[in-house]
Protein backbone atom coordinates (compact mmCIF):
# COMPACT_ATOMS: atom_id res chain seq x y z
CA UNK A 1 0.00 0.00 0.00
CA UNK A 2 1.38 3.52 -1.21
CA UNK A 3 2.68 5.27 2.22
CA UNK A 4 0.90 8.46 0.76
CA UNK A 5 -2.70 6.74 0.44
CA UNK A 6 -2.57 5.97 3.96
CA UNK A 7 -1.28 8.86 5.81
CA UNK A 8 -3.36 11.20 3.76
CA UNK A 9 -6.54 8.93 4.22
CA UNK A 10 -5.73 9.48 8.49
CA UNK A 11 -5.47 12.99 7.75
CA UNK A 12 -8.78 13.37 5.90
CA UNK A 13 -10.52 11.06 8.09
CA UNK A 14 -9.51 13.40 11.47
CA UNK A 15 -10.19 16.89 9.09
CA UNK A 16 -13.63 16.00 7.69
CA UNK A 17 -15.71 16.33 11.23
CA UNK A 18 -14.04 19.50 11.51
CA UNK A 19 -14.83 21.19 7.86
CA UNK A 20 -18.34 19.61 7.84
CA UNK A 21 -18.64 21.60 11.63
CA UNK A 22 -17.32 25.00 9.75
CA UNK A 23 -19.68 24.70 6.65
CA UNK A 24 -22.43 24.23 9.19
CA UNK A 25 -22.52 25.25 12.71
CA UNK A 26 -20.37 28.14 12.32
CA UNK A 27 -20.75 32.03 10.56
CA UNK A 28 -19.89 31.30 7.02
CA UNK A 29 -17.87 34.28 6.46
CA UNK A 30 -15.41 32.27 9.15
CA UNK A 31 -16.48 28.88 8.54
CA UNK A 32 -15.78 28.90 4.68
CA UNK A 33 -12.02 30.45 4.65
CA UNK A 34 -11.18 28.55 7.50
CA UNK A 35 -12.48 25.04 5.96
CA UNK A 36 -10.24 26.52 2.22
CA UNK A 37 -7.40 26.57 5.01
CA UNK A 38 -7.67 23.18 6.29
CA UNK A 39 -8.04 21.36 2.93
CA UNK A 40 -5.17 23.78 1.21
CA UNK A 41 -2.92 22.34 4.52
CA UNK A 42 -4.03 19.06 4.02
CA UNK A 43 -3.12 18.92 0.74
CA UNK A 44 0.55 20.46 1.31
CA UNK A 45 1.02 17.65 4.19
CA UNK A 46 0.04 14.57 2.20
CA UNK A 47 2.96 15.45 -0.48
CA UNK A 48 5.44 14.77 1.48
CA UNK A 49 4.43 11.26 2.56
CA UNK A 50 6.83 8.41 0.34
CA UNK A 51 7.21 5.09 -0.09
CA UNK A 52 4.90 1.99 0.85
CA UNK A 53 3.85 -0.01 3.79
CA UNK A 54 3.19 -3.12 4.67
CA UNK A 55 -0.04 -4.61 3.35
CA UNK A 56 -0.28 -8.72 4.22
CA UNK A 57 -1.67 -11.34 2.63
CA UNK A 58 -5.23 -11.00 1.36
CA UNK A 59 -5.91 -13.92 3.78
CA UNK A 60 -4.49 -11.73 6.92
CA UNK A 61 -6.23 -8.49 5.63
CA UNK A 62 -9.53 -10.13 5.25
CA UNK A 63 -9.20 -11.54 9.14
CA UNK A 64 -8.18 -8.31 10.25
CA UNK A 65 -10.95 -6.65 8.64
CA UNK A 66 -13.83 -9.14 10.30
CA UNK A 67 -12.11 -9.08 13.29
CA UNK A 68 -12.23 -5.44 13.64
CA UNK A 69 -16.18 -5.09 12.27
CA UNK A 70 -16.88 -7.84 14.75
CA UNK A 71 -15.29 -5.85 17.90
CA UNK A 72 -17.16 -3.07 17.33
CA UNK A 73 -20.43 -4.55 16.43
CA UNK A 74 -20.08 -6.12 20.29
CA UNK A 75 -19.30 -2.88 21.40
CA UNK A 76 -22.71 -1.12 20.31
CA UNK A 77 -21.42 0.67 18.20
CA UNK A 78 -23.79 1.24 15.79
CA UNK A 79 -26.84 -0.53 18.16
CA UNK A 80 -26.88 -3.37 15.94
CA UNK A 81 -26.38 -5.37 19.49
CA UNK A 82 -27.23 -4.55 23.39
CA UNK A 83 -25.17 -1.42 24.20
CA UNK A 84 -23.88 -0.22 27.88
CA UNK A 85 -26.22 2.04 29.41
CA UNK A 86 -25.83 5.30 30.26
CA UNK A 87 -22.81 6.42 28.09
CA UNK A 88 -24.55 4.98 25.21
CA UNK A 89 -27.74 6.51 26.15
CA UNK A 90 -26.54 9.92 26.06
CA UNK A 91 -24.54 9.59 22.56
CA UNK A 92 -27.33 7.75 21.32
CA UNK A 93 -30.07 10.90 22.08
CA UNK A 94 -27.00 13.46 20.79
CA UNK A 95 -27.14 11.57 17.49
CA UNK A 96 -30.39 11.41 16.66
CA UNK A 97 -30.71 14.89 17.58
CA UNK A 98 -27.70 15.45 15.16
CA UNK A 99 -29.78 13.48 12.30
CA UNK A 100 -33.43 15.16 12.87
CA UNK A 101 -33.03 18.64 13.38
CA UNK A 102 -31.25 21.32 11.54
CA UNK A 103 -27.79 22.38 12.22
CA UNK A 104 -26.75 23.94 14.68
CA UNK A 105 -29.29 22.09 17.09
CA UNK A 106 -31.11 24.44 19.06
CA UNK A 107 -33.96 24.25 21.86
CA UNK A 108 -35.13 28.20 23.00
CA UNK A 109 -32.57 29.53 24.33
CA UNK A 110 -30.20 26.24 24.46
CA UNK A 111 -27.90 24.72 21.84
CA UNK A 112 -25.97 21.60 21.62
CA UNK A 113 -22.46 22.19 23.04
CA UNK A 114 -20.49 18.82 23.25
CA UNK A 115 -16.73 17.57 21.40
CA UNK A 116 -19.38 16.27 18.45
CA UNK A 117 -16.94 15.54 15.28
CA UNK A 118 -16.95 11.73 15.84
CA UNK A 119 -20.66 11.55 14.58
CA UNK A 120 -21.26 14.67 12.20
CA UNK A 121 -19.60 12.42 8.91
CA UNK A 122 -22.77 9.61 9.76
CA UNK A 123 -25.11 12.30 10.76
CA UNK A 124 -24.53 14.55 7.62
CA UNK A 125 -24.93 11.93 5.64
CA UNK A 126 -28.02 10.31 6.94
CA UNK A 127 -29.75 13.89 7.36
CA UNK A 128 -29.01 14.48 3.32
CA UNK A 129 -30.78 10.46 2.73
CA UNK A 130 -33.22 10.97 5.48
CA UNK A 131 -32.86 7.80 6.86
CA UNK A 132 -31.59 7.15 11.01
CA UNK A 133 -31.33 3.56 10.13
CA UNK A 134 -28.36 4.70 7.76
CA UNK A 135 -27.01 6.72 10.70
CA UNK A 136 -26.67 3.93 12.87
CA UNK A 137 -24.89 1.92 10.17
CA UNK A 138 -22.88 4.54 9.02
CA UNK A 139 -21.57 5.06 12.10
CA UNK A 140 -20.40 1.82 12.48
CA UNK A 141 -18.58 2.02 9.44
CA UNK A 142 -16.76 5.43 10.27
CA UNK A 143 -16.00 3.78 13.40
CA UNK A 144 -14.57 0.37 11.55
CA UNK A 145 -12.74 3.21 9.20
CA UNK A 146 -10.78 4.72 12.01
CA UNK A 147 -9.77 2.01 13.57
CA UNK A 148 -8.16 0.02 10.76
CA UNK A 149 -6.37 3.20 9.30
CA UNK A 150 -4.79 3.67 13.21
CA UNK A 151 -4.03 -0.10 12.83
CA UNK A 152 -2.13 0.20 9.81
CA UNK A 153 -0.38 3.09 11.02
CA UNK A 154 0.76 0.90 14.11
CA UNK A 155 1.75 -1.95 11.48
CA UNK A 156 3.70 0.81 9.76
CA UNK A 157 6.01 1.78 12.61
CA UNK A 158 6.74 -1.79 13.08
CA UNK A 159 7.43 -2.62 9.70
CA UNK A 160 5.50 -5.86 9.18
CA UNK A 161 1.41 -6.71 9.35
CA UNK A 162 0.99 -8.82 13.25
CA UNK A 163 -2.27 -10.17 13.88
CA UNK A 164 -0.94 -10.34 17.23
CA UNK A 165 -1.54 -6.27 17.55
CA UNK A 166 -4.87 -6.95 17.15
CA UNK A 167 -5.25 -9.61 20.09
CA UNK A 168 -3.24 -6.65 22.21
CA UNK A 169 -5.75 -3.83 20.77
CA UNK A 170 -8.75 -6.30 22.31
CA UNK A 171 -7.24 -7.81 25.22
CA UNK A 172 -4.64 -5.67 26.32
CA UNK A 173 -6.01 -2.97 29.61
CA UNK A 174 -6.41 -2.54 33.13
CA UNK A 175 -6.23 -5.48 35.41
CA UNK A 176 -9.05 -4.78 37.11
CA UNK A 177 -10.33 -7.57 37.54
CA UNK A 178 -7.99 -7.65 41.08
CA UNK A 179 -9.13 -4.64 42.47
CA UNK A 180 -13.11 -5.26 41.69
CA UNK A 181 -12.55 -8.31 43.18
CA UNK A 182 -11.00 -6.57 46.70
CA UNK A 183 -13.95 -3.84 46.75
CA UNK A 184 -16.57 -6.76 46.07
CA UNK A 185 -18.18 -4.45 43.28
CA UNK A 186 -22.00 -4.75 44.13
CA UNK A 187 -22.86 -6.36 40.34
CA UNK A 188 -20.40 -8.70 40.24
CA UNK A 189 -23.18 -11.08 40.55
CA UNK A 190 -25.75 -9.53 38.90
CA UNK A 191 -27.44 -11.29 36.27
CA UNK A 192 -29.00 -14.84 35.99
CA UNK A 193 -25.56 -16.39 35.45
CA UNK A 194 -23.15 -14.90 38.05
CA UNK A 195 -20.19 -12.14 36.61
CA UNK A 196 -22.27 -12.52 33.01
CA UNK A 197 -23.55 -8.86 33.55
CA UNK A 198 -21.10 -7.40 35.78
CA UNK A 199 -19.10 -3.66 34.96
CA UNK A 200 -15.79 -4.47 37.08
CA UNK A 201 -13.88 -1.38 35.13
CA UNK A 202 -15.87 1.01 37.65
CA UNK A 203 -14.32 -0.42 40.52
CA UNK A 204 -12.56 2.97 41.04
CA UNK A 205 -16.11 4.82 41.46
CA UNK A 206 -15.06 8.28 40.65
CA UNK A 207 -11.53 7.50 38.93
CA UNK A 208 -11.04 5.32 36.07
CA UNK A 209 -8.42 4.51 33.61
CA UNK A 210 -9.64 2.69 30.64
CA UNK A 211 -7.69 0.94 27.65
CA UNK A 212 -8.48 0.33 24.46
CA UNK A 213 -10.00 -3.00 25.18
CA UNK A 214 -12.98 -0.94 27.75
CA UNK A 215 -12.78 2.57 25.46
CA UNK A 216 -14.68 0.86 22.44
CA UNK A 217 -17.81 -0.59 24.73
CA UNK A 218 -18.48 3.31 26.18
CA UNK A 219 -16.76 6.28 24.62
CA UNK A 220 -15.80 5.20 20.99
CA UNK A 221 -16.90 8.66 19.83
CA UNK A 222 -13.38 9.88 21.79
CA UNK A 223 -11.40 6.85 21.73
CA UNK A 224 -10.89 6.59 18.00
CA UNK A 225 -10.02 10.01 16.85
CA UNK A 226 -7.92 9.97 19.67
CA UNK A 227 -6.36 6.89 18.78
CA UNK A 228 -5.94 7.79 15.39
CA UNK A 229 -4.31 10.89 15.88
CA UNK A 230 -1.90 9.67 18.44
CA UNK A 231 -0.55 7.06 16.04
CA UNK A 232 -0.39 9.35 13.38
CA UNK A 233 1.77 11.88 15.73
CA UNK A 234 4.20 9.11 16.92
CA UNK A 235 4.42 7.45 13.49
CA UNK A 236 5.63 11.08 11.83
CA UNK A 237 7.28 12.74 14.76
CA UNK A 238 6.73 15.73 12.79
CA UNK A 239 5.50 19.51 14.27
CA UNK A 240 3.12 20.22 11.58
CA UNK A 241 1.26 17.37 11.32
CA UNK A 242 1.24 17.22 15.36
CA UNK A 243 -0.35 20.87 15.29
CA UNK A 244 -2.38 20.07 12.94
CA UNK A 245 -3.84 16.66 14.00
CA UNK A 246 -4.76 18.30 17.45
CA UNK A 247 -5.93 20.77 15.55
CA UNK A 248 -8.35 18.82 14.27
CA UNK A 249 -9.22 17.10 17.49
CA UNK A 250 -10.41 20.23 19.09
CA UNK A 251 -14.11 18.64 18.12
CA UNK A 252 -13.71 14.98 19.15
CA UNK A 253 -11.36 14.37 21.96
CA UNK A 254 -9.78 17.61 23.62
CA UNK A 255 -8.94 16.35 26.80
CA UNK A 256 -6.57 14.61 24.50
CA UNK A 257 -4.78 17.92 23.83
CA UNK A 258 -2.97 18.14 27.01
CA UNK A 259 -0.59 15.36 26.60
CA UNK A 260 -0.01 16.09 22.78
CA UNK A 261 0.65 19.64 23.57
CA UNK A 262 3.81 18.80 25.07
CA UNK A 263 4.76 16.77 22.37
CA UNK A 264 4.06 19.68 20.10
CA UNK A 265 6.22 22.38 21.78
CA UNK A 266 8.76 19.57 22.34
CA UNK A 267 8.76 19.19 18.45
CA UNK A 268 8.33 22.62 17.71
CA UNK A 269 11.34 23.77 19.96
CA UNK A 270 13.60 21.26 18.08
CA UNK A 271 12.14 22.75 14.49
CA UNK A 272 12.99 26.14 15.20
CA UNK A 273 16.34 25.40 16.87
CA UNK A 274 17.80 23.73 13.87
CA UNK A 275 17.03 26.61 11.82
CA UNK A 276 19.89 28.52 10.59
CA UNK A 277 18.66 32.59 10.62
CA UNK A 278 16.00 34.58 12.39
CA UNK A 279 13.94 34.94 9.15
CA UNK A 280 14.16 31.30 8.87
CA UNK A 281 12.63 30.51 12.88
CA UNK A 282 9.60 33.89 12.13
CA UNK A 283 8.92 31.49 9.43
CA UNK A 284 8.53 28.32 11.22
CA UNK A 285 6.39 29.80 14.24
CA UNK A 286 4.33 31.99 11.76
CA UNK A 287 3.82 28.86 9.38
CA UNK A 288 0.57 28.26 7.68
CA UNK A 289 -0.10 25.25 9.55
CA UNK A 290 0.45 27.20 13.08
CA UNK A 291 -1.58 30.21 11.72
CA UNK A 292 -4.31 27.67 11.18
CA UNK A 293 -4.44 25.65 14.60
CA UNK A 294 -4.65 29.18 16.60
CA UNK A 295 -7.53 30.30 14.44
CA UNK A 296 -9.35 26.95 14.75
CA UNK A 297 -8.49 27.00 18.25
CA UNK A 298 -9.99 30.52 19.02
CA UNK A 299 -13.41 29.14 16.95
CA UNK A 300 -13.41 25.96 18.45
CA UNK A 301 -12.33 26.53 21.50
CA UNK A 302 -14.69 29.07 21.78
CA UNK A 303 -17.41 26.70 21.00
CA UNK A 304 -16.19 24.16 23.69
CA UNK A 305 -16.11 26.34 26.44
CA UNK A 306 -19.35 27.54 25.87
CA UNK A 307 -21.16 24.44 27.30
CA UNK A 308 -22.49 24.86 30.64
CA UNK A 309 -20.23 22.50 32.30
CA UNK A 310 -17.12 24.13 31.05
CA UNK A 311 -17.18 27.09 33.78
CA UNK A 312 -16.60 24.00 36.70
CA UNK A 313 -12.97 23.18 36.03
CA UNK A 314 -11.10 23.47 39.04
CA UNK A 315 -7.97 21.90 40.95
CA UNK A 316 -8.80 19.25 43.27
CA UNK A 317 -7.15 20.26 46.76
CA UNK A 318 -8.62 17.49 48.51
CA UNK A 319 -5.08 15.33 47.07
CA UNK A 320 -3.48 18.20 49.11
CA UNK A 321 -5.70 18.77 52.20
CA UNK A 322 -5.17 16.39 55.09
CA UNK A 323 -7.66 14.53 56.08
CA UNK A 324 -9.28 10.92 55.22
CA UNK A 325 -10.69 11.99 51.79
CA UNK A 326 -6.73 12.93 51.02
CA UNK A 327 -5.86 9.24 51.89
CA UNK A 328 -8.98 7.63 49.91
CA UNK A 329 -8.23 10.34 47.00
CA UNK A 330 -4.28 9.18 47.09
CA UNK A 331 -4.94 5.51 47.63
CA UNK A 332 -7.39 5.61 44.52
CA UNK A 333 -4.59 7.11 42.56
CA UNK A 334 -1.98 4.53 43.29
CA UNK A 335 -4.28 1.99 42.70
CA UNK A 336 -4.90 2.40 39.27
CA UNK A 337 -1.16 3.51 38.52
CA UNK A 338 -0.62 -0.06 39.85
CA UNK A 339 -3.30 -1.66 38.07
CA UNK A 340 -3.64 0.29 34.87
CA UNK A 341 -0.62 1.58 34.12
CA UNK A 342 2.70 0.10 35.66
CA UNK A 343 2.46 -3.27 34.75
CA UNK A 344 2.72 -2.57 31.30
CA UNK A 345 5.34 -0.23 31.34
CA UNK A 346 7.05 -3.21 33.41
CA UNK A 347 6.83 -5.12 30.19
CA UNK A 348 7.65 -2.47 27.77
CA UNK A 349 10.29 -0.91 29.63
CA UNK A 350 13.43 -2.33 27.32
CA UNK A 351 11.57 -0.35 24.65
CA UNK A 352 11.09 2.81 26.91
CA UNK A 353 13.97 3.63 29.34
CA UNK A 354 15.89 5.51 26.54
CA UNK A 355 12.56 7.31 24.62
CA UNK A 356 12.03 10.55 26.46
CA UNK A 357 8.93 10.84 24.84
CA UNK A 358 7.66 7.96 27.23
CA UNK A 359 9.08 10.25 30.80
CA UNK A 360 7.67 13.56 28.53
CA UNK A 361 4.14 12.50 28.66
CA UNK A 362 3.98 10.85 32.27
CA UNK A 363 5.23 13.80 34.03
CA UNK A 364 3.31 15.72 31.99
CA UNK A 365 0.30 13.00 33.02
CA UNK A 366 1.31 13.62 37.08
CA UNK A 367 -0.71 17.38 36.98
CA UNK A 368 -3.64 16.16 35.50
CA UNK A 369 -4.37 13.81 38.69
CA UNK A 370 -5.47 17.56 40.79
CA UNK A 371 -7.32 18.57 37.47
CA UNK A 372 -11.50 18.26 37.98
CA UNK A 373 -14.21 19.06 35.99
CA UNK A 374 -17.62 18.57 37.48
CA UNK A 375 -18.00 15.78 39.58
CA UNK A 376 -16.42 12.76 38.31
CA UNK A 377 -12.93 12.18 37.43
CA UNK A 378 -13.21 11.94 33.27
CA UNK A 379 -10.66 14.63 32.82
CA UNK A 380 -8.54 12.03 34.45
CA UNK A 381 -9.38 9.51 32.72
CA UNK A 382 -9.27 11.18 28.78
CA UNK A 383 -5.96 13.50 29.25
CA UNK A 384 -4.27 10.30 30.12
CA UNK A 385 -4.96 8.09 26.93
CA UNK A 386 -2.08 9.62 24.65
CA UNK A 387 0.47 8.03 26.82
CA UNK A 388 -1.84 4.78 27.31
CA UNK A 389 -1.43 4.86 23.32
CA UNK A 390 1.98 5.29 23.17
CA UNK A 391 2.56 2.28 25.85
CA UNK A 392 -0.15 0.21 23.32
CA UNK A 393 2.49 0.91 20.52
CA UNK A 394 5.24 -0.20 22.58
CA UNK A 395 3.81 -3.17 24.04
CA UNK A 396 3.46 -3.94 19.91
CA UNK A 397 6.45 -3.20 19.04
CA UNK A 398 8.37 -5.33 21.53
CA UNK A 399 5.61 -8.33 21.17
CA UNK A 400 6.33 -7.97 16.95
CA UNK A 401 9.50 -8.46 17.47
CA UNK A 402 9.56 -12.16 17.95
CA UNK A 403 13.38 -12.93 17.81
CA UNK A 404 13.58 -10.60 20.89
CA UNK A 405 10.92 -12.13 22.64
CA UNK A 406 11.97 -15.74 22.25
CA UNK A 407 15.11 -14.41 23.83
CA UNK A 408 13.31 -13.13 26.82
CA UNK A 409 13.67 -14.55 30.34
CA UNK A 410 10.63 -16.85 31.36
CA UNK A 411 10.24 -14.80 34.33
CA UNK A 412 9.26 -12.21 31.55
CA UNK A 413 7.21 -14.28 29.52
CA UNK A 414 5.66 -15.58 32.43
CA UNK A 415 4.48 -11.85 33.62
CA UNK A 416 3.02 -11.23 30.36
CA UNK A 417 1.18 -14.37 30.11
CA UNK A 418 -0.04 -13.22 33.52
CA UNK A 419 -1.29 -9.88 32.77
CA UNK A 420 -2.58 -10.35 29.17
CA UNK A 421 -5.08 -13.11 30.94
CA UNK A 422 -6.06 -11.08 33.74
CA UNK A 423 -6.45 -7.53 31.52
CA UNK A 424 -8.17 -9.60 29.08
CA UNK A 425 -11.33 -10.50 31.98
CA UNK A 426 -12.54 -6.88 31.56
CA UNK A 427 -13.01 -6.72 27.91
CA UNK A 428 -14.81 -11.00 27.61
CA UNK A 429 -17.20 -9.49 30.31
CA UNK A 430 -17.85 -6.87 28.19
CA UNK A 431 -18.86 -9.30 25.07
CA UNK A 432 -20.99 -11.78 27.75
CA UNK A 433 -23.01 -8.58 28.79
CA UNK A 434 -23.57 -7.57 25.18
CA UNK A 435 -24.35 -11.14 24.25
CA UNK A 436 -26.23 -12.08 27.05
CA UNK A 437 -28.43 -9.07 27.11
CA UNK A 438 -29.07 -8.55 23.40
CA UNK A 439 -30.59 -12.31 23.91
CA UNK A 440 -32.14 -12.07 26.94
CA UNK A 441 -33.47 -8.86 26.12
CA UNK A 442 -36.30 -7.95 23.20
CA UNK A 443 -34.66 -5.88 20.99
CA UNK A 444 -37.08 -3.24 21.15
CA UNK A 445 -36.88 -2.95 24.64
CA UNK A 446 -33.13 -2.29 24.54
CA UNK A 447 -33.72 0.03 21.89
CA UNK A 448 -35.77 2.39 23.72
CA UNK A 449 -33.69 2.54 26.44
CA UNK A 450 -32.23 6.01 26.70
CA UNK A 451 -33.28 9.66 26.08
CA UNK A 452 -35.71 11.41 23.36
CA UNK A 453 -33.27 14.23 22.94
CA UNK A 454 -30.42 15.69 24.85
CA UNK A 455 -32.08 18.17 25.53
CA UNK A 456 -34.43 16.22 27.56
CA UNK A 457 -32.00 14.83 29.94
CA UNK A 458 -32.19 15.50 33.75
CA UNK A 459 -28.72 14.44 34.87
CA UNK A 460 -25.99 15.70 32.88
CA UNK A 461 -27.86 18.02 31.11
CA UNK A 462 -25.03 20.89 31.30
CA UNK A 463 -22.76 18.48 30.04
CA UNK A 464 -23.95 18.65 26.25
CA UNK A 465 -25.99 22.20 26.05
CA UNK A 466 -24.75 25.75 26.15
CA UNK A 467 -26.34 28.99 26.07
CA UNK A 468 -27.77 29.54 22.25
CA UNK A 469 -26.23 33.32 22.07
CA UNK A 470 -23.09 32.18 24.17
CA UNK A 471 -21.28 31.35 21.15
CA UNK A 472 -20.16 34.21 18.90
CA UNK A 473 -18.86 32.25 15.67
CA UNK A 474 -22.18 30.43 14.97
CA UNK A 475 -24.24 30.74 11.75
CA UNK A 476 -26.22 34.18 11.02
CA UNK A 477 -29.07 32.22 10.77
CA UNK A 478 -31.28 32.05 14.25
CA UNK A 479 -34.72 30.46 14.11
CA UNK A 480 -37.06 32.03 15.77
CA UNK A 481 -38.60 28.92 17.24
CA UNK A 482 -38.90 27.94 20.81
CA UNK A 483 -38.82 23.88 20.77
CA UNK A 484 -37.29 21.28 18.50
CA UNK A 485 -40.37 20.43 16.99
CA UNK A 486 -40.88 24.32 15.84
CA UNK A 487 -37.80 24.14 14.76
CA UNK A 488 -38.20 21.05 12.54
CA UNK A 489 -41.27 22.20 11.05
CA UNK A 490 -40.65 26.04 10.52
CA UNK A 491 -36.88 24.02 8.61
CA UNK A 492 -39.26 22.05 6.57
CA UNK A 493 -41.19 24.93 5.56
CA UNK A 494 -38.23 26.84 4.58
CA UNK A 495 -37.24 24.07 2.19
Amino acid sequence: MSRKLLYSFAIFYLALPTVIFLLTWTNLFIGIPLALGIVGVLLSLCKNFKGYTPIGSPLVVFSICIVIALWITLAGVGGFLWQNNWDHDFRNALFIDLVKYPWPVTQGNEMLIYYLGYWLPAAGLAKLCGSLTLGWILQSIWAWLGIMTALWLIFDYIGKIKFSVIILLIFVGSIDIIPALIRNVDDMQSGIIPFIDAVIENWGGIGFIEWPDVLIFWVYNQFIPSFLGCMLIFKCNDARITIFTMAMLLLTAPFSEVLLAVIAIRQLIVLVASQRNASQRLRVVFSSVNILAILLLVVIGSYITSNHASGNIHLNMTLLAPGPEQMFYWKLFFSLLLFCIIPWIMLTLKNLYRDSLFYLLFLAYIPCMFIQMGEAHDFLSRSVLPLLFFLFLKLSQTVADTKEVKKRSILWKSAFTICIVLSAVTPILGFTRCIYNSVSTPPDEWRRHGFVSIFKTEFAHDNFTGDREGWIFSRTYHSKATSLTEDIELYQQER
